[in-house]
């Protein structure tokens, strides 16, 4: 279980959903640990930031120039920072994740996923956005698939997305988890 800490102010319902989704995970039998890895979530956060700018920038530049008035500012700064990144910079964090890679996946078992926040919060209201992606950015960086388990809502009826992550090849077991979870979480 991870609760997110480190890598964005949690919404404390958010907070308390993880707690609970990870006890009602306790009542069906499964082992819930604190993952405990903040220092090194918060580093693969900060290292996909420089390999997602870098890479946009390498092969977005020169793609989206004759049409800036269609390039967003927001993509545009993305564009600006990703291309003043050095090259040693950019293959560093690359470094970097194999050999979190390594060590987290030698750190679980088989057949251990990990739960947490998907996001920091409740889902923004209207169509301006899909929320913060901080959450979601070391599993990213990794390479790892995730499972967003809906059901988690808070007071006010609005959901709150919980993550399920494991390693590449554990597809069929984080979808049996989060199907489970779901249905605990649905009923209530």
């Amino acid at each position: 279980c991870w609760d997110g800490s480190g890598l964005d102010e949690l919404d404390p319902e958010m907070t308390a959903a993880v707690q609970r989704a990870a006890g009602m995970l306790r009542e069906q039998g499964y082992a819930v640990s604190e993952l405990g890895w903040d220092e090194e979530l918060r580093t693969l956060s900060a290292d996909h930031l420089c390999v997602m700018a870098s890479e946009m920038a390498h092969q977005l530049t020169q793609r989206l120039a004759p049409y800036p008035e269609q390039v967003s500012p927001q993509l545009a700064a993305l564009l600006t920072s990703g291309a003043a990144i050095p090259e040693s910079t950019y293959r560093e964090a690359l470094d970097r994740r194999d050999q979190l890679r390594t060590l987290l996946a030698e750190r679980l078992a088989d057949d251990q996923v990990i739960l947490g926040p998907g996001t920091p919060g409740p889902a923004p209201l209207g169509h301006a956005g899909t929320g913060a992606p901080s959450m979601n950015r070391p599993w990213q960086q990794l390479g790892w698939p995730q499972v967003a388990v809906p059901g988690a809502q808070t007071e006010e009826g609005l959901p709150l997305g919980l993550a399920l992550i494991g390693r590449p090849g554990q597809e069929a077991q984080l979808l049996r988890v989060g199907a489970q979870l779901e249905g605990a979480l649905t009923r209530g």
